[in-house]
C-alpha cells in the first residue's frame, strides 16, 4: 500500500506535504547527512585526518575563539577545523543546510543534538570613570541604570524587546554591531552597555545586576550522530575556557 506524500490545492497547481511525507523528508534529510559524513571522510582517504566545519558565533570573545583555534590543533587532531564565525542566526542556518558541521554557540537546553558547556550572565558595563564603578559595589540594580545612555550591541543574541522588559527602557546613546566598538564607546563615556560578561575589556568594569535574569547558555551543537565523536573532542576542549 502506498503512502500519500502530498496534498494538492486549486485544481492541482498548489501542493503541501502529508505528515507522512513530512517524516519522509526528515528520514531522507537524515541519512543524507550520514552520507556526507562518510563521503568526506572517503576524500579524505590521503592520510590527513576528515575536515570539520566549525560555526562559531560572532559574540563570544575573540581571544576564546584564537585560543580554541590553537588547541584544537594540539589536543583534537583527529580532525582538520576549520572555523567560520558568524551570527546566531546565520551558523544555525549552515547547520541546518549542512555547510557546517558543528556549532560553538549559544543552545537550547533542550535540543537533542547538544551540549551546554557553561552558562554566561549579561552584566552592565560601565566606564572605569562611571559613578557605579568609583564605588566599592560589584553588584547593582536595574533601578541604578535607570536614566542612564545606553550603548547598543547589534550583535546581541537576546530575544526582541529583552531590555525592555527587563525594565532598561531608556534613549540609545549609540549603537555598534561589532563588540569591541561598544566596549569603546563604553570606555569613552557614550554610556553603559549589556552584554555577556566574557566580552569585558580592560578599559571597562563589569557590574552584575541583581535583578536582571539574563543569561546564555553556550555549547556544541550538531546533527548527526556520526558526528558525536568530534562534538566531544570540541567540548573537551571548550570547557577550559569557561569563565570563570
Amino acid at each position: 500500500m502506498s503512502a500519500k506524500l502530498f496534498e494538492r490545492f486549486s485544481g492541482g497547481r498548489r501542493t503541501k506535504p502529508t505528515s507522512e511525507g513530512m517524516k519522509l523528508y526528515t528520514e531522507a534529510k537524515a541519512i543524507l547527512g550520514r552520507w556526507d559524513v562518510v563521503t568526506r571522510s572517503l576524500h579524505d582517504g590521503d592520510g590527513r585526518p576528515p575536515k570539520v566545519r566549525l560555526g562559531v558565533l560572532h559574540t563570544l570573545a575573540t581571544d576564546d575563539i584564537a585560543r580554541a583555534q590553537s588547541l584544537l590543533r594540539k589536543r583534537a587532531d583527529g580532525w582538520r577545523w576549520r572555523i567560520r564565525e558568524g551570527a546566531a542566526a546565520s551558523i544555525s542556518a549552515d547547520l541546518k543546510r549542512d555547510r557546517a558541521d558543528l556549532l560553538w554557540t549559544t543552545v537550547d537546553p533542550g535540543y537533542p543534538c547538544s551540549r551546554v558547556l557553561w552558562q554566561e550572565p549579561y552584566v552592565a558595563m560601565v566606564s572605569k570613570n562611571h559613578p557605579l564603578a568609583r564605588t566599592d559595589r560589584l553588584t547593582i540594580q536595574v533601578e541604578d541604570l535607570r536614566g542612564e545612555p545606553i550603548v547598543l550591541r547589534g550583535a546581541c543574541e537576546l530575544p526582541r524587546n529583552s531590555l525592555r522588559d527587563a525594565g532598561l527602557v531608556t534613549q540609545p546613546s549609540a549603537r555598534a554591531d561589532r563588540d569591541e566598538l561598544a566596549m569603546s564607546f563604553v570606555a569613552q563615556d557614550f554610556g553603559y552597555a549589556i552584554a555577556p560578561r566574557s566580552l569585558a575589556t580592560a578599559d571597562v568594569v563589569p557590574l552584575s545586576v541583581s535583578d536582571l535574569k539574563l543569561t546564555r547558555h553556550i555549547g556544541v551543537q550538531w546533527n548527526t550522530p556520526e558526528l558525536k565523536d568530534a562534538a566531544e573532542a570540541l567540548a573537551a576542549v571548550l570547557v577550559d575556557l569557561a569563565p570563570s
